[in-house]
């Protein structure tokens, strides 16, 4: 149990949600249409052709065929989905809400659900623990309940519980979880990304006195990713404390979410002593993931989980007011990292994580508009919404669930609903394919939607 002297503070703003907690409204689940019905070949009158011998009683196959051969007849009854404004928000508060229901007395979050079984598998890893609970506070911005602050503010305390300040090896402390043998650099950098849209958050109502503590934890946060920087540009994957080594493999995931730490760390001049390393590591990752993949050395599955978090951190370096040669670099790779994976990567063909696929589009899509490219934007942004469609497909009683009738048909409980089933084989509903599906939704909330065209006279 960790003594930090900030936990007074900490729970004070945690009594915000109890306060209000008697106003939240009930959650409900959202209305789920029937699909659209084909036309019938079977006529459901008693008369016509004898049981058990095929053939229509209805209308007859020819002139079924000729209307169903019109493309005006598929346009009404099957519309092309639009990501709207209404779509996308009702899909990240479903989305926002199942995790809510995941989350146990302690905080942490439930593990992924076994369809087949109807169980509940083990507790996930910290690591995906921190990016669920960075995504739950994403997904709260800008449309706060009570229910979902509380939510936030119970899972940030089961982090604090779980710091080990007697990590002395290192001069700092660090999330460990019972069971934990090691300590993931994913989830300091999770965490850290946490902590730093929870402070500048304008939803959240922290008090005053909280505010500094929380900086003090940031900073333990930031100063052991410094710890696990490795001269190659990656940060080491974990440390164990135990025997008080590092495992410095590279790993892709890790490297993205850790250059967007620190590329927000400093967004407002803060820890400049991180900009030296942000500026080697951005070129550094670049050779390793994005230019390894052009030359075949690196697999394109690490690129695909470099990808999400750095595009982010890219388009953020593009767009920052600063050294001019760093900011065209930082949008030149975002960019790049993005038609990479649209066409070489071929990412709308594959079935597996089209949220997280999103993310890098939607980064360089910010990019494309800040420099004026507007037809490079609107491709960015088409294929987005491809793949945010495609991803709604697979969302317990989304709008577009009715879409997908290997998910449709499977009768899942309503405590479900709001949930991402993985595809391709629909068996598993994983907690770490939801975050990403909350940070697409709340990016592309962020981007905007064109705006309805005025009726005519």
């Amino acid at each position: 149990m960790t003594s930090f002297p900030f936990r007074a503070a900490l729970a004070a703003t945690f009594l915000l949600a109890a306060a209000a907690a008697a106003a939240e409204p009930a959650l409900t689940s959202s209305p789920t249409a029937a699909p659209p019905a084909a036309p019938a070949l079977v006529a459901t009158s008693t008369a016509g052709p004898a049981a058990g011998k095929p053939g229509v009683a209805g209308p007859r196959l020819e002139s079924v065929l000729k209307e169903c051969s019109s493309r005006t007849f598929w346009q009404a009854n099957y519309p092309v989905p639009v990501l709207d404004r209404t779509l996308v928000t009702q899909s990240l508060d479903d989305a926002r809400t199942y995790l809510q229901r995941q989350q146990r007395d302690d905080g942490l979050f439930n593990g992924d659900y076994d369809i087949p079984t109807k169980q509940r598998l083990e507790r996930p890893g910290a690591a995906v623990q921190a990016h669920a609970l960075w995504a739950l506070i994403r997904g709260t911005e800008g449309r706060p309940t009570a229910a979902a602050i509380a939510s936030i503010q119970r899972g940030l305390n089961a982090f604090f519980i779980a710091m080990r300040p007697q990590v002395v090896a290192l001069g700092s402390g660090a999330p460990v979880f019972e069971g934990d043998g090691d300590i993931r650099t994913a989830t300091v950098a999770a965490l850290a990304l946490a902590i730093m849209d929870y402070l500048d958050g304008k939803d959240f109502g922290i008090v005053t006195e909280a505010r500094q503590p929380f900086r003090k934890w940031l900073d333990l946060c930031i100063l052991w990713l410094q710890k696990m920087e490795a001269d190659n540009g990656s940060w080491a994957v974990s440390y164990i404390p135990d025997n008080n080594q590092r495992d410095s493999t590279p790993d892709a995931f890790t490297d993205g979410l850790c250059l967007l730490a620190y590329t927000r760390a400093t967004a407002d001049g803060s820890y400049p002593e991180l900009e030296a390393r942000l500026k080697e590591a951005r070129r550094k990752l670049l050779i390793q993931y994005l230019v390894g993949a052009w030359c075949g050395k690196r697999d394109a599955a690490q690129i695909r989980r470099f990808a999400p978090a750095a595009a982010l951190a890219y388009a953020a370096g593009a767009t920052r007011a600063g050294d001019p040669a760093e900011t065209t670099l930082c949008g030149d790779a975002a960019l790049s990292l993005a038609w990479w994976l649209l066409l070489p990567g071929d990412i709308l063909h594959r079935e597996r994580q089209p949220a997280s696929n999103a993310l890098p589009l939607l980064a360089a899509a910010r990019v494309a508009m800040a420099r004026g490219d507007a037809a490079a934007a609107a491709e960015l942004r088409t294929a987005t919404d491809e793949l945010l469609i495609r991803a709604l497909r697979h969302q317990v009683r989304s709008p577009l669930w009715t879409r997908n009738p290997a998910v449709f048909s499977l009768q899942l409980p309503e405590n479900l609903t709001g949930g991402l089933i993985s595809p391709p084989d629909n068996t598993r509903m994983r907690l770490d394919d939801l975050p990403f599906l909350i940070l697409a939704l709340r990016e592309r909330q962020e981007a905007g939607f064109p705006e309805p065209a005025a009726a005519g006279p």
